[in-house]
């Protein structure tokens, strides 16, 4: 099922706003589930430009390496998590 740019910045913004909400619970799972959805979308989102332009990334010039540091992380957590 392909989504939306509204659909996938929607479940990103949703997901960013129960990590916040999370971090001021005292249950540390909360905020792991939080986390791993929104790097989830990120990755998603990204995944999608990638799909309509391969290089849109490199168009940001050194504000790129925010984005190649979440995929990191996302990867990481990805694969250390599951």
């Amino acid at each position: 099922m392909d989504l939306s740019k509204t659909e996938l910045f929607g479940g990103f913004k949703q997901s960013y706003l129960r990590t916040k909400d999370a971090k001021n619970n005292s249950e540390i799972f909360q905020v792991i589930y939080s986390l791993f959805e929104t790097l989830n979308w990120i990755v998603c989102i990204d995944d999608n430009l990638k799909s309509i332009d391969p290089n849109w990334i490199n168009k940001y010039g050194s504000e790129a390496e925010y984005m190649k540091a979440i995929r990191f992380a996302r990867n990481r957590v990805h694969h250390q998590w599951t």
